[in-house]
């Protein structure tokens, strides 16, 4: 299933670190920076999916300004080759389903 995938992936082990700079429902950010990133238990419900695919592939594109580093090479890798075999793609397909399992 791809729920638990997703949810090691937005972890600060072995994953993108999503939880260092956004909010899920009462767990807090684990760092403290000038800009929080939004509540990734609401994002599940607000986001439309090819927006939000769209976004992790090339945050900075979509807003100059954001923050958030791009995780996807130019041959649609990640740094996790032991998830998916580095499968950008299927990695953000995890991550999505896990914010949608969010209550």
């Amino acid at each position: 299933e791809l729920v638990p995938i997703g949810r090691k992936l937005t972890g600060a082990d072995g994953g993108f670190a999503c939880v260092l700079c956004h909010a899920i429902g009462d767990q807090p950010p684990l760092a403290v920076f000038e800009v929080q990133g939004i509540d990734l238990a609401l994002s599940g419900d607000r986001l439309r999916r090819s927006w939000f695919e769209r976004w992790l592939w090339d945050p900075p594109r979509i807003d100059p300004s954001s923050k958030m580093p791009r995780y996807a090479d130019q041959d649609g890798k990640t740094a996790f080759r032991d998830v998916f075999d580095g499968d950008a793609g299927r990695q953000f397909e995890a991550i999505w389903h896990f914010l949608r399992s969010i209550d």
